[in-house]
């Protein structure tokens, strides 16, 4: 049997239910990748999947490579074995510029879940608000891995080698301890600066929006920024009050990331399409819009129940329906907290 041990050696390597819309079949050759990846710019590269966590970035330099955020821990495999071999590979298959660095942008399950993938074997970071919220949801990430051969059946039912990557994960769960999923390293204070490999990046934190350990992620020679959970492109997000989420910091948060931006700026969000500066901008108009409307029904005494089902003009055509009510309670309870 396959210890822990051996595990970690060789691998190389309810927010995840609210998020994740039911994972899609896709039909593909077995020999083609499980993740759609994009090339943004030159060695930059990212896949986005609404049915498998959060976006995911890739950062390429001469000899190594950095990757952002990291889906549900049933990917953890694959995600890992793809994202590897964006730089090329040898003759033997071995990646030329192999990743060195796992950031996370913030602890929701559905981008830190894959973090087990990667942790045993080089760096993973994030917010220091992050790493014990990171720990306490290992049950969480228990359920995804006890889910893993079913989820990845359903997503690439003809895809061999993923099938095998998860069903090996679901094998050897009963292995795995809470500090596996853990960042051994952490970013303190608003500004983090980032050479890894020739690879410059600068860690932003501006203080509690979606959640209090927030990351923004930007390249300022490669003019790409991640931001994470701050940016959900076009979707009702989620507004996680007990991890520390504002809406007014959030709002504050996402014009600090609109000030790095110019017109040329590809912006990744933690959900939705590739955007630009007019993403974040709509963020903004989106939040303000939603506390304008909240305070309109705490000073009308507009039951909480019945402001669940308010239509927001500036969101008649957004997707994540489901989180709706959530994010409309969440911004209503602190409307009426005076906040």
């Amino acid at each position: 049997m396959l210890t822990r041990r051996d595990f970690l050696g060789t691998s190389g390597l309810a927010l995840a239910g609210l998020l994740a819309a039911p994972a899609r079949a896709r039909r593909a050759p077995r020999d083609l990748p499980f993740f759609e990846w994009k090339e943004l710019r030159d060695g930059v590269w990212a896949t986005i999947d609404q049915s498998s966590g959060g976006n995911v970035a890739v950062f390429l330099g001469a000899r190594q490579s950095i990757i952002v955020d990291a889906k549900f821990a049933w990917l953890s495999r694959t995600l890992r074995r793809e994202a590897d071999q964006l730089g090329g590979a040898d003759s033997r298959g071995n990646p030329e510029r192999p990743l060195r660095l796992l950031i996370n942008t913030h602890h929701h399950a559905d981008h830190t879940g894959g973090n087990i993938g990667f942790s045993p074997d080089m760096d993973v970071l994030a917010h220091e608000n992050a790493a014990p919220r990171i720990e306490n949801q290992f049950d969480a990430y228990g359920r995804q891995l006890d889910g893993a051969i079913e989820s990845m059946e359903r997503a690439a039912p003809d895809n061999e080698k993923a099938r095998e990557e998860a069903a090996e994960l679901r094998r050897v769960r009963v292995h795995f301890e809470p500090g596996d999923w853990v960042p051994g390293r952490v970013a303190k204070g608003e500004r983090t600066e980032l050479d890894e490999g020739g690879i410059r990046l600068t860690l932003h934190a501006i203080g509690p929006g979606h959640t209090d350990n927030d990351l923004i992620v930007h390249s300022p020679e490669r003019n790409v920024l991640h931001a994470g959970d701050l940016l959900f492109y076009k979707r009702h997000p989620f507004i996680d009050l007990p991890s520390g989420a504002s809406s007014i910091g959030w709002i504050e948060s996402v014009k600090r990331a609109i000030a790095l931006c110019d017109d040329q700026t590809i912006v990744i969000p933690g959900h939705g399409e590739i955007t630009d500066v007019t993403g974040l901008r709509g963020q903004v108009e989106y939040l303000q819009a939603l506390r304008t409307a909240a305070k309109r029904a705490v000073e009308a005494g507009t039951p909480r129940e019945e402001f669940l089902g308010t239509d927001l003009p500036i969101a008649a055509d957004y997707g994540f329906e489901q989180i709706k009510p959530r994010a409309f309670g969440a911004v209503y309870d602190e409307v009426s907290a005076g906040k």
